[in-house]
């Protein structure tokens, strides 16, 4: 039992070290696509960027696309946190929601080009997809398995970023207003198919 009285430490000043250069890379990767719109930069760019050697970032991120998917992490952690549970819940939800993306709105309009966007968007979905399935699960217990599959999927494109940019963009009516029209037009679907409605 002779430890060095350092050898407790240093595995939590490693893991320290790991979470730090993991930050500052993603925050670099941010400020990019910030200033730039896209997802589109290179793992020089960020290495210059951080002022992490192009060695450490392949070490924390073997590849562009473990960076791109950490960025997924910065977007879920935009959106508000907990789904509604009733449908008096689903406005002021989604009016938060919406108001924090656009908070982030280079980065979200970032995760609609390319490839890399399409990925980010499908795994933030598939976890929109069980919250969305429990709240329609309760709300409308009796629909049968294929109407419940497609008013989630519907319900997920009406609350979705593509549906926030399309109303912001080419309906041109602000945040709060487009959160309400899809909010009402959900509550709608859902009380269609309730038997509680």
């Amino acid at each position: 039992m002779n430890e060095s009285p350092g050898a407790s430490i240093r595995p939590s000043l490693r893991t320290d070290n790991r979470r730090r250069v993991s930050e500052r890379a993603i925050a670099a990767a941010v400020e990019l696509v910030r200033e730039t719109g896209e997802l589109t930069f290179t793992m020089p760019a960020i290495a210059e960027r951080s002022g992490i050697s192009l060695r450490t970032l392949y070490r924390h991120f073997p590849s562009r696309n473990d960076l791109v998917s950490a960025l997924a992490n910065v977007a879920d952690q935009v959106e508000a946190s907990l789904p509604p549970t009733s449908l008096d819940e689903i406005e002021p939800w989604l009016i938060s929601a919406w108001t924090n993306l656009m908070a982030e709105e280079a980065l979200m309009r970032a995760q609609h080009l390319g490839a890399a966007g399409v990925r980010i968007r499908r795994e933030r979905t598939a976890l929109h997809r069980s919250a969305t399935a429990d709240v329609i699960g309760s709300l409308c217990p009796d629909l049968s398995a294929s109407a419940k599959d497609d008013l989630i999927d519907v319900v997920l494109l009406l609350t979705s970023s593509t549906a926030l940019f399309e109303l912001v963009d080419v309906l041109d009516v602000d945040v709060e207003r487009g959160a309400q029209l899809a909010a009402r037009t959900v509550r709608s679907l859902i009380e269609a198919n309730s038997p509680h409605h």
